[in-house]
């Protein structure tokens, strides 16, 4: 007997999934329960599960785009069998699909219906003898005028994808991660009206003190930052049909990209954790981009993202907002240059928050990330000798005289240079 292992619906919006890898070569046997293969959605790495035990049969190879509720493998109860269909069956689907097979009939997949009734496209005019055409290919044949080329269920259901152009140039297939955030990104900007405003600051102080405490810069910005939201909660809200929507939440998104495409990590509960523990679980949830064990429940959620480029010495940069978000924070900085100086800069949308209000929230930012540093002792203007080292060194005939500067603030001067004053 034979059992089908089809690709489970793991995201709503999502009608396939990439295979990342195998955990059961083809031929070999797994028990139930036991971790048969990984798939990537648009949201993280997926683990999915064999539920009864023999032997697999895979139907397609690493690699491969396979719609959700297509077979992924087959597994046999008796070893012969999987041997005989391993003899009978087609050649297995790779990406790219060489051979693709011939359709009487075209047919769209519930997202690309909605989609196409967006578009205000007819389904008709697609051609026949396509079969199934998901979202994804629907959009990638609307912004690149280019044919789609689909596959059956016959060949273990592998998404459609883009006909090669006739122009010899080289193309990738844009992966599950990037398409989340072409995605997200078009949403977020939407009707959306669109600012930034931005402030500086020197990080160096600041930079010191969480080096003294064991932490980095971007913990104690993110624990000041979810303090903050917590105080303004129109910064973790979003416009929805004419209203404003409160998720009265501080999930935190950070980007996290290490040169496998750009993943936003959630931080839940923000606002109740100190920058070691918010640290903590950064370190965490980098590892499972790391190591593709991303959960669900970790790429999802949040209610205010965080970019942070400084590592790069970016200035200064502007961030594009996300899906059912109001703002987010862009860090820039630049370690070449004196104090370390750090830009923050808050994109929002107008809809939901204004100007001025976006100008006082980077003020109380600023002053918080600020408040960290240790302030430097007083020091004559002239010689720049501290107060304890110059009493240390005059003792009891030492006098710090203080003076109106020209621009009105009090200064401090030492005797031996008021002589000279």
């Amino acid at each position: 007997m034979k059992t089908a292992v089809v690709v489970p619906t793991i995201n709503a919006n999502d009608d396939s999934v990439v295979l990342i890898r195998w955990h059961v070569a083809d031929g070999g046997r797994v028990e139930a329960g036991a971790p048969l293969a990984d798939v990537e959605t648009t949201k993280a790495v997926v683990a999915i599960e064999a539920e009864t035990a023999g032997w697999v049969r895979h139907s397609a190879k690493e690699g491969a785009e396979i719609a959700v509720g297509a077979p992924l493998a087959w597994v046999f109860s008796e070893q012969s069998e999987s041997a005989a269909a391993e003899s009978a069956s087609p050649e297995k689907v790779e990406e790219g699909h060489p051979n693709p097979p011939a359709f009487s009939a075209t047919r769209l997949s519930p997202a690309a219906e909605k989609l196409a009734a967006e578009k205000g496209i007819d389904p008709s005019s697609l051609g026949a003898g396509l079969g199934l055409i998901t979202r994804t290919a629907l959009q990638a044949l609307l912004e690149r005028g280019t044919g789609i080329l689909p596959v059956s269920d016959e060949t273990a259901g592998v998404a459609p994808a883009l006909l090669p152009p006739s122009d010899p140039r080289r193309r990738e297939r844009v992966p599950p991660s990037k398409r989340a955030e072409i995605q997200a990104l078009r949403a977020g900007a939407g009707e959306g009206l669109k600012s930034s405003l931005t402030i500086y600051l020197d990080s160096a102080g600041a930079r010191a003190a969480a080096a003294e405490r064991g932490g980095a810069f971007l913990p104690l910005v993110l624990a000041e930052l979810a303090a903050l939201l917590a105080e303004h909660p129109r910064f973790t809200a979003f416009h929805e049909a004419g209203a404003t929507v409160f998720h009265d939440a501080v999930h935190l998104g950070v980007a996290v990209d290490l040169g496998g495409g750009l993943r936003l990590v959630t931080l839940r509960d923000a606002a109740g954790q100190d920058a070691a523990a918010l640290e903590r679980r950064l370190a965490e949830l980098t590892l499972d981009v790391i190591e593709n064990n991303l959960a669900l429940a970790d790429a999802q959620g949040a209610t205010f993202a965080v970019s942070d480029l400084s590592g790069f010495d970016i200035m200064q940069f502007e961030p594009l907002l996300n899906e059912r978000q109001a703002a987010i924070l862009g860090i820039g900085g630049d370690a070449t240059l004196p104090g370390h100086p750090v830009s923050l800069t808050l994109a929002f949308d107008h809809r939901v928050l204004g100007g001025r209000e976006v100008a006082v929230f980077l003020q109380a930012l600023r002053d918080r990330i600020l408040a960290h540093a240790t302030p430097e002792p007083a020091a004559c203007d002239r010689c720049l000798i501290d107060v304890p080292s110059y009493y240390a060194k005059f003792g009891q005939v030492g006098v710090m005289h203080h003076y109106t500067r020209p621009d009105g603030s009090t200064g401090l001067i030492c005797h031996a240079c008021l002589a000279s004053f």
